[in-house]
């Protein structure tokens, strides 16, 4: 399963725009990303398709630190 497919899966929405399209669902997307435990179980493309797709944008990783650092703002919990 990819990281997208699998984010759709958490959040329970069978449509993969509904994370991008969606505020909430794509903050609480990447804050889901920032914690996932085993962040080098997908590749960094996959990494970087996922985060570029939630925010709309390219998305490039020469490491999974550099995914974790780009991801950091997203652990703030929203209200």
């Amino acid at each position: 399963m990819g990281l997208l497919q699998e984010i759709a899966k958490e959040y329970h929405t069978p449509i993969l725009s509904n994370l991008r399209m969606q505020r909430d669902l794509k903050w609480k997307a990447l804050g889901y990303l920032y914690f996932y435990a085993d962040k080098e179980h997908h590749t960094l493309k996959e990494w970087a398709d996922a985060v570029g797709y939630l925010l709309g944008c390219e998305a490039h990783f020469d490491s999974y630190q550099q995914v974790e650092d780009s991801l950091k703002p997203f652990s703030i919990p929203i209200r």
